[in-house]
């Protein structure tokens, strides 16, 4: 067996790029002289569900947003199909009930004949992976679940005898470590298709678990910074995205390069947020953009996709200055919260700089809920910072909530109307039900929310069930519930479920047109 490593990218239904996590870990394996290669599975996938040749990528099909929308049908449908009450799917494959404690339920899924990968995973060459010492799944969002377990189950089954670890950071709230920790009696069922599991949102352990592998000595199943083999350093990340390890077809129809500024939340006061509790906010190297123009050439059809949980003001004004200081000309689009430090002089910089979307969490347009929620924000900044983004041709996407804790029926209503008033300034928005997370300020102080935890929390590894805390509380909860269902105009705005496929949108027809497009099928 020779001394390379597999980074394994898991299918998704949607385009999805690289994820940091794997770039990340190439630099470092390449650093240590640990050979590496990138099996971007996720692209295939996506190929395989839009019907197109991965060798010679159909754009027209890419770009055509009636079959792009049919085959979203069509695949969430044969998500439908295999759903039940124990492993509910969906639109996510990730849902309430589904934990890796729950192991029937994913090998029941994994192995239904009618599971929409099954097909994909039959088609692949799984004997050309033996020759890796070590196969590296890198878990980055809920939706690769069940595909990861797909992966592993054919790894074995096609006799592969090297080591398979998990990392990666995963989206948002939920981490790694909030997926497998008090696996407890899941642990066997884990082991059969795993050999290590890391613990953390961090993918340096690679390196250091791969020495050890070559050394011939033991590896712990969950891997954490309490590990004493670890290294507590901190890593200095220079990108060179022309290695070999990457396959060309990683960046069609177009590169969008995922990079980091930050982990963790600058502001972490969010009541329902659990981010800052599974990973500390810090900051990366800010000239990391400096780097990655000094080490590839060309970016003309390149988004950097910043892919903080929330860029700071103060960020934004650093690259700013570094794209200006040195005459780049790129695009680029972050993540941020509703912060009272943005101006009009900002968001001009970031316009002319070359910022062509920035997703925003809005959560509530409802003053005494923002408060309530600890957000920070007014309706009135919320609307003026969306007019302003809009304004200087920024495409503004939004995440909100419904159903939060005390929200009352004439809330919803003047929710709902606000973003009405919002809806010709912004591109697309998402709005989900309020789920209670672990370790935020809610699940610890519920009673000050209106909510009472419900007795079966073993059950559950990501969500925290609850209701309210009598029967007033439970009916206005319901009444809410049917005033945003029978509300569908913001059901999936754009029709996209993957940002990035939205952004390759957006540089492909510019933000006016792309407003058009998806506005013809809102018609």
């Amino acid at each position: 067996m020779s001394r390379r490593v597999l980074l394994i990218n898991p299918p998704l239904w949607y385009y999805q790029s690289l994820p940091t996590d794997i770039i990340y870990a190439v630099e470092l394996l390449e650093r240590a002289s640990i050979s590496v290669d990138v099996d971007d599975m996720n692209m295939r996938s996506l190929c395989s569900i839009l019907d197109v040749d991965v060798d010679t990528f159909d754009e027209d099909k890419f770009y055509n947003y009636s079959y792009l929308i049919d085959r979203y049908k069509y695949f969430n449908d044969k998500f439908t199909s295999i759903s039940n009450e124990s492993y509910k799917l969906s639109i996510n494959s990730f849902e309430t009930k589904l934990s890796v404690e729950r192991m029937d339920d994913i090998e029941q899924m994994i192995d239904d004949i009618d599971n929409p990968y099954t097909l994909f995973m039959d088609r692949e060459t799984w004997d050309d992976k033996n020759g890796y010492r070590m196969i590296a799944i890198a878990l980055f969002h809920p939706d690769q679940i069940v595909p990861t377990f797909m992966i592993a189950k054919h790894l074995r089954e096609n006799g592969y005898m090297g080591h398979v670890h998990i990392f990666g950071m995963n989206e948002d709230q939920i981490s790694t470590s909030m997926l497998f920790e008090n696996s407890g009696g899941c642990e066997s069922g884990l082991r059969k298709y795993f050999d290590s599991v890391g613990m953390t949102s961090i993918e340096k352990y690679i390196e250091e678990i791969y020495i050890r592998i070559e050394e011939g000595r033991d590896i712990p199943f969950y891997i954490d910074d309490s590990v004493p083999f670890i290294s507590k350093k901190k890593f200095e990340y220079i990108i060179d995205l022309h290695r070999d390890c990457y396959p060309q077809y990683s960046f069609y129809p177009g590169k969008i390069i995922n990079i980091l500024y930050s982990r963790g939340c600058y502001w972490s006061r969010c009541a329902f947020c659990s981010i800052s509790k599974h990973c500390e906010y810090e900051m990366e190297r800010l000239n990391i953009l400096e780097d990655l123009f000094r080490k590839n050439s060309d970016f003309s059809d390149t988004v950097f996709r910043f892919r903080d949980c929330c860029l700071s003001p103060e960020s934004i004004k650093a690259i700013i200055e570094i794209i200006r200081t040195n005459g780049f000309n790129i695009r680029w689009c972050c993540r941020a919260r509703f912060d009272t430090a943005f101006n009009e002089e900002l968001i001009d910089g970031m316009a002319t700089s070359g910022c062509i979307m920035i997703s925003l969490g809005v959560e509530t347009t409802i003053d005494r809920l923002n408060g309530l929620m600890r957000k920070g924000v007014n309706y009135k900044n919320i609307k003026k910072y969306v007019q302003l983004f809009s304004d200087r041709g920024i495409a503004v996407k939004l995440t909100a909530m419904s159903n939060l804790p005390t929200e009352t029926v004439q809330e919803a209503y003047d929710n709902l109307s606000n973003f009405h008033e919002l809806e010709e300034y912004i591109t697309d928005i998402k709005i989900n039900s309020f789920r209670l997370f672990k370790d935020t300020h809610i699940a610890s102080k519920p009673e000050c929310y209106g909510l009472r935890i419900c007795n079966n929390f073993v059950d559950y590894r990501i969500y925290v069930p609850y209701t309210q805390v009598d029967d007033r509380g439970v009916q206005q909860a319901y009444d809410v519930a049917c005033v945003y269902d029978n509300d569908s105009s913001f059901d999936n705005l754009s029709g996209f479920i993957s940002e990035e496929h939205m952004l390759l949108y957006i540089c492909r027809y510019g933000i006016d047109e792309f407003r058009t497009i998806i506005g013809r099928r809102k018609g």
